[in-house]
This record gives C-alpha cells, structure tokens and sequence, in this order.
C-alpha cells in the first residue's frame, strides 16, 4: 500500500511537473506510514537458504519416525 502511494505521488508530480504543496503533505503523511511500519517489522529478515538448510539438518538428526504421534479419535 505504501509503494503504492508513493508510486502515485511520483506518477502526480511527473504530470504536474512541480512539487507543490499538496504533493508535500501527502509525500510526509506516506513517510510517517513507512516510519510506523519499519518500527513493526522484526530486526531480521528471514534468510530462505539458510532456513532450509537448517530444517534438513534438524529432520536428518530428528526423523519424524522418531517421534510418536496418537491418532485422532
């Protein structure tokens, strides 16, 4: 949604040809956004390679026929 906005910002000023008011108070509202949403993301991205590589690691050490699992009723 952010990229989006700001996406459209540029698109408004291109056509305008100016950086007038009204595209400076929208272009700091959609900041503000992107201040509020980089405060709620998690300090680290999550790194796929990495990740799957671990998860083989963990499964060739820990089979799941390893563990029990009942059965449903």
């Amino acid at each position: 949604m952010l990229e989006h906005d700001l996406h459209e910002i540029k698109i408004l000023i291109s056509e305008k040809r100016k950086y007038d008011k009204v595209s400076q108070i929208d272009f700091k509202k959609a900041l503000k956004r992107k201040g509020v949403l980089v405060g709620k993301e998690p300090n680290s991205k999550e790194n796929k390679i990495i990740k799957k590589r671990c998860e083989r690691e963990v499964l060739n050490e820990l089979p799941s026929e390893c563990f029990y699992v009942p059965e449903e009723d």
